[in-house]
């Protein structure tokens, strides 16, 4: 499945579980329509403008989002921390540089689930998703200090 679809089932499966239930969203349902909305709208599709619907408040700035288009390295979130390699298959690699020291990963599959929670020390961890199934997932990324981050990472073998 490509992202685009990918993106565009997530947000429609999270909207109709909010229509079923009437409640409002969940925090971890927040971080995933954030990271899709944080994506660049050409390459994320029409999942991207519905999920910016749902997250009030942020203004994107599209040509800044897609502007790493092409980039097989490594993603950057802000300057704080780096992942890589995407997509992965054995493990995700976090290089925090000197900025952090220590903190908490949460893998989040796409129906916005936690899969699995990693800590962290040290500038560098090595996350081992050697049994984790293919597909999109995202990273949320915690350190003392810094504001949750959210990177979307692929698994594929």
């Amino acid at each position: 499945m490509v992202l685009w679809e990918q993106n565009l089932k997530t947000v429609l499966q999270i909207q109709l579980g909010l229509l079923a239930t009437g409640l409002p969203l969940t925090e971890t349902q927040q971080i995933t329509m954030q990271a899709i909305a944080n994506q660049c709208r050409y390459e994320g599709g029409y999942g991207v403008l519905l999920a910016r619907q749902m997250v009030p408040g942020q203004t994107y700035d599209d040509e800044v989002l897609c502007s790493a288009r092409g980039r097989s390295e490594s993603k950057t979130l802000s300057s704080t921390f780096t992942v890589f390699p995407n997509p992965a298959s054995d493990y995700i690699q976090l290089n925090a540089g000197n900025h952090a020291s220590a903190g908490t990963i949460d893998l989040i599959n796409a129906l916005g689930q936690v899969v699995r929670t990693y800590t962290w020390e040290g500038s560098e961890t090595r996350l081992n998703i050697a049994d984790v199934p293919n597909g999109a997932y995202y990273l949320n990324i915690r350190a003392q200090g810094f504001a949750p981050q959210v990177q979307q990472v692929v698994i594929l073998r």
